[in-house]
């Protein structure tokens, strides 16, 4: 697993982000999936980009839920807002294993700081990977092993080709000045 693993994180940093040298790149992630963030930072290095692994460990806030103070979780300190500003590109895999765990106003102080990490990246390349915990997936009845595998394997795809696909259509639907859309009224 940790071979395939791997192979889709190479193909997250060289297809789908396509990575280059000297990027400032941040890989955000929770401790569910910290082993892809840790290859996906691992190929960021073999691509000559300068990554930075940033894991939201949910659980310490769950430990020390009652001493946290919601306004103070609320707010994106500027050392982590110079961290975003300085990135060229985010790669940003789930960071929630259950959201549902936290008192109410803990959970929309946390959602408050990651809007306004969202906020703060907005302009800025970004790669959403939403790979799901374990224990989401048990809570669905899917088996996590077989999402995971199905993940890799819809990762690992043939980009040259679906890429070659997608200019071969787009320059057949260029020629074409008219389009004929039939509804099914028209078809009767």
């Amino acid at each position: 697993m940790e071979k395939l693993v791997r192979q889709a994180a190479r193909a997250i940093v060289t297809n789908i982000a396509c990575l280059k040298e000297k990027l400032n790149v941040l890989v955000i992630c929770g401790l569910h999936n910290k082993t892809l963030a840790e290859h996906i930072t691992l190929e960021s290095y073999a691509m000559k980009a300068y990554p930075y692994l940033w894991v939201f460990d949910e659980k310490i806030f769950l430990k020390n839920v009652k001493i946290l103070c919601e306004d103070e979780i609320a707010i994106l300190p500027e050392y982590l807002r110079s961290l975003l500003e300085n990135s060229n590109v985010i790669i940003w895999l789930s960071q929630f294993d259950d959201l549902e765990k936290f008192p109410l106003g803990v959970r929309k102080a946390m959602i408050s700081f990651w809007d306004t990490v969202e906020e703060a990246i907005k302009a800025k390349p970004r790669l959403y990977v939403n790979l799901l915990s374990a224990k989401c997936m048990e809570y669905m009845s899917i088996n996590y092993e077989q999402y995971l595998k199905s993940f890799i394997k819809a990762v690992n795809v043939n980009y040259s080709k679906i890429r070659r696909f997608g200019n071969a259509l787009a320059s057949k639907l260029n020629e074409k000045s008219k389009f004929m859309f039939m509804t099914r009224k028209a078809l009767i």
